[in-house]
C-alpha cells in the first residue's frame, strides 16, 4: 500500500509538468497546416525536410504575445512552429498564420559563431570552455533581423550561461 501511495504521489509530481508541455502546442499534420505557411517553409528552406508541424496558441496583440490557451480548442492558429532537419541542421522555424516568418532557433554542432562573440567569449570568459552545442536565435520584426545567440559555459564545477548578440555585446549570463 505505502509502495503504491508513492507511486501516485511521483505520478501526481510528474504529470502537471508534462502536461504544461503538452497544453502550450498541438501537433499537426501538413494538411493541417495553411497553405501559405508550407509554402513559406519551402521556399526558405528547400534543402531540409520537415520533422513536425505544431500550432501555438499565442495572439499577437500590438506588438504583444498572449498565450491563449482557447485556441487549442477552436484551432484558429496564429502561430506555426516547423521543425526542419537536414545537411547537419537542426531547427525551429515559426511562423504566423500569413506565411510570414516571425523567429528562427538554430542548434549550432561544431559551427564557429561570428568572430566578435568569439573574441567576447574569449575576451570575458577566459579559462572557459563551451559545454554543449550553441543556439543562434534569429528573429524577424518588419525589415530588422536580430540575431543572439546562446552558450552555455563550464570551467571546472562551474557552468554558466550566456547570451551575446552578433556584435559581440553579452545580453544576459546567469549561473546554471
Amino acid at each position: 500500500m505505502k509502495t503504491m501511495i508513492l507511486g501516485l504521489l511521483f505520478m501526481g509530481m510528474a504529470l502537471p509538468s508534462y502536461a504544461q508541455d503538452v497544453l502550450y502546442e498541438a501537433k499537426l499534420k501538413k494538411e493541417d497546416v495553411p497553405t501559405v505557411v508550407v509554402d513559406a517553409v519551402e521556399r526558405d528552406y528547400p534543402g531540409l525536410t520537415v520533422d513536425e508541424y505544431t500550432a501555438v496558441p499565442v495572439e499577437y496583440v500590438e506588438n504583444d504575445v498572449f498565450l491563449n490557451k482557447n485556441l487549442l480548442k477552436n484551432r484558429d492558429y496564429e502561430t506555426y512552429e516547423i521543425s526542419l532537419v537536414g545537411n547537419g541542421e537542426n531547427l525551429d522555424a515559426t511562423y504566423n498564420k500569413r506565411g510570414k516568418r516571425v523567429s528562427v532557433t538554430e542548434r549550432l554542432i561544431n559551427v564557429a559563431p561570428p568572430m566578435e562573440v568569439r573574441e567576447t567569449l574569449a575576451k570575458t570568459y577566459p579559462g572557459w570552455t563551451i559545454k554543449e552545442d550553441s543556439y543562434k536565435m534569429t528573429s524577424y520584426h518588419g525589415d530588422t533581423v536580430r540575431s543572439r545567440y546562446r552558450f552555455e559555459l563550464k570551467k571546472g564545477n562551474q557552468t554558466k550561461k550566456v547570451y551575446i548578440d552578433e556584435q559581440g555585446n553579452i545580453l544576459n549570463r546567469s549561473f546554471v
